[in-house]
């Protein structure tokens, strides 16, 4: 009995043992999987590990410099939006500081010229003027859309939505087509 117990526990090890070890297939398969969802760095950790056991297989060779073409191309991406976002941000503390200066002289005229009406405040007429010369300011930015883009791309959905209506209302005037059963 003592000599079953030990020849099972032997194979039973052997068998954990081969089912322990990937075949380079599935090194590959599981790089790819990952590598179809994006996970590159775990695909590449995967691929790596595979070449390790399996130098000389072409596909994991071939997985390996698509993953690395891919992770520079991402690369690359990201380092044009940091400098796109950078300049963004340059752009805006220059008009920050714009209007900063302007807000500043605006408050010195007022000290200085109007005198004893604006110490009263009128904190209404403040606001306006500053909200007038904010609006004059603003330019329309690449981002956003002008008053008559806006305008024309409304008319272009309300004409594509009406095409779509008479579509669905001349389909519904024709009817659907009723077999007629034959009473002979």
């Amino acid at each position: 009995m003592k000599k079953y117990i030990i020849v099972f526990t032997v194979f039973l090890g052997f068998v954990v043992s081969l089912k322990a070890q990937n075949s380079a297939k599935d090194y590959f398969n599981n790089g790819a999987h990952l590598y179809t969802y994006s996970k590159l760095q775990p695909a590449k950790e995967i691929v790596n590990e595979g070449l390790s056991n399996f130098p000389n297989d072409i596909y994991l060779n071939a997985l390996k410099k698509k993953i690395e073409e891919e992770q520079e191309k991402q690369n690359k991406d990201n380092k044009n939006k940091d400098k796109e976002e950078g300049e963004n941000d340059k752009k805006d503390d220059k008009n920050k500081e714009k209007d900063d200066k302007k807000d500043q002289g605006e408050d010195n005229k007022d000290e200085k010229g109007e005198g004893k009406d604006d110490e009263k405040g009128d904190p209404k007429k403040n606001d306006e003027k500053k909200d007038e010369e904010k609006k004059q300011d603003q330019k329309p930015r690449p981002s956003q859309l002008s008053p008559e883009q806006m305008k024309q791309l409304l008319e272009a959905m309300n004409n594509e939505e009406n095409k779509t209506q008479k579509k669905l209302n001349a389909e519904k005037a024709k009817g659907r087509q009723v077999k007629q059963e034959k009473d002979w």
